[in-house]
């Protein structure tokens, strides 16, 4: 496969938009490629006025490739590439200020679908200062049919043209949906049902809680024939080490969020080959009992894709005769795991090479006998911050599409999560940004 089509974009360079000239890629049901486009009936070129609008005409035969691959298979668009007989491309003709352009085609996209498209890539890439090509990756939609609100038509690609769909085909591709909407609605639902099974394991008669972090893709673009070798996962798709930073209002320096690692320091045994999956996971000692546990944390990967990370806990301990230690949700672990969850899915579609996949994240929190007592804090006498009565907390689905809004989407999920204890920090849930980190 060519690297422009499934590489991470911040690591495309111009060598891999010449590596699909010198192959000769043609086009076809998932590729196009436009040397430049119409502005009007008898000049031919990208012309953007001096409010930086994308002329009537440009627009629409951008909208029309868009919403085609959309409703089809998903695809790549290419402007800045001349093509020669049967569609074969031939050069690099760069297009001027081709990463101002991938900026307000955004806008173009965002207010000219209908509905908007849940995930697509548009960026530039420089070859001639900056001059180069942009691009435009555009999934296959849970949310097809589509139409650009200028034609009002439903395009869908065939071979490499785009045409209108008729009225058949619509309704065939919205029952289509709804199938696969159900499917990933019964998948969530297991997982959610695989949840209550192992808190069910874990409960003493004292109660305990457990979280569930679960991302899986929407569209079925993912397959992974091998997740192991021996015992060891892909290195490709090993989980990332990132930290969550906070900058609060008037305050100049960000601070770390701090994550399970700080609370339990976990040392995660070896993977475990599943059916066509793979699971490691930590578990934390009791103090009362030499081959009792207190905390389990597990991590998974299917080879379709879905990711999921949970968490198990006791909710104190006790020896029979006393209470001997408290294990209580500290407010900031459930963020930094939404975080790695998501950046986790993020790395694993990029290297399956279907960057644009789009991701659904599911949480839940189970609390049995005796509601899961939250705290502000990282150590086990900080203060309460609220409580999450017994039984499931189940929060709204969120959509993962480009990585780049990861951190608004982090931010949304703690709102929720500190609305759910009854709490809301407002200003002072500052600005969250993460940071990837290399392993050593």
């Amino acid at each position: 496969m060519l690297a422009i089509l499934s590489k991470p974009r911040e690591d495309i360079t111009p060598d891999d938009v010449q590596a699909l000239v010198d192959a000769s890629a043609q086009e076809n049901e998932t590729l196009e490629f436009k040397q430049e486009l119409p502005a009007s009936k008898r000049k031919s070129n990208v012309q953007v006025d001096s409010e930086g609008d994308i002329a009537d005409r440009a627009k629409r035969a951008l909208l029309k490739e868009t919403v085609a691959f959309a409703n089809a298979y998903g695809g790549t668009l290419l402007l800045g590439i001349s093509e020669r007989p049967k569609h074969v491309a031939s050069a690099i003709v760069p297009v001027p200020r081709c990463k101002d352009l991938a900026d307000r085609l955004h806008m173009v996209f965002r207010d000219c679908i209908d509905p908007q498209l849940p995930h697509v890539e548009i960026f530039g890439v420089e070859t001639e200062g900056d001059a180069g090509v942009v691009v435009v990756r555009v999934p296959k939609s849970r949310l097809a049919p589509h139409r650009d609100t200028k034609t009002f038509h439903c395009w869908v690609r065939r071979s490499n043209r785009s045409e209108p769909m008729g009225m058949r085909e619509v309704q065939d591709m919205t029952i289509n949906l709804s199938r696969g909407l159900q499917r990933i609605e019964e998948e969530l639902a297991g997982r959610s049902r695989e949840l209550a099974e192992q808190v069910d394991r874990f409960c003493p008669p004292y109660g305990a809680y457990g979280l569930r972090f679960t991302a899986t893709p929407v569209t079925g673009d993912i397959r992974i024939d091998r997740l192991l070798h021996g015992h060891e996962l892909e290195p490709r798709f090993q989980p990332p080490t990132l930290a969550v930073m906070r900058r609060l209002p008037g305050r100049g320096t960000p601070v770390p969020v701090e994550s399970i690692d700080t609370v339990y320091q976990p040392r995660f045994s070896s993977w475990t080959p599943r059916l066509r999956a793979a699971r490691n996971e930590y578990l934390h000692p009791a103090r009362y009992a030499r081959d009792s546990h207190a905390v389990t944390m597990y991590r998974e990967l299917h080879c379709h894709g879905l990711v999921e990370t949970g968490l198990l806990s006791l909710h104190t301990e006790n020896d029979g005769a006393r209470k001997v230690g408290h294990y209580r949700l500290h407010r900031e672990v459930p963020v930094v795991e939404f975080a790695t969850l998501a950046m986790w899915a993020d790395q694993v579609r990029a290297e399956a090479g279907a960057p644009t996949a789009e991701y659904a994240i599911d949480v839940e929190i189970v609390s049995k006998v005796r509601p899961c007592e939250v705290i502000a804090t990282t150590t086990d006498d900080g203060h309460l911050l609220g409580r999450l009565e017994p039984g499931s907390t189940h929060f709204p689905r969120y959509p993962l599409g480009d990585a780049e809004q990861l951190p608004q989407l982090l931010e949304v999920f703690e709102r929720d999560f500190l609305n759910a204890c009854g709490r809301d920090l407002a200003a002072q849930q500052g600005n969250l940004t993460i940071e990837k980190r290399h392993k050593t």
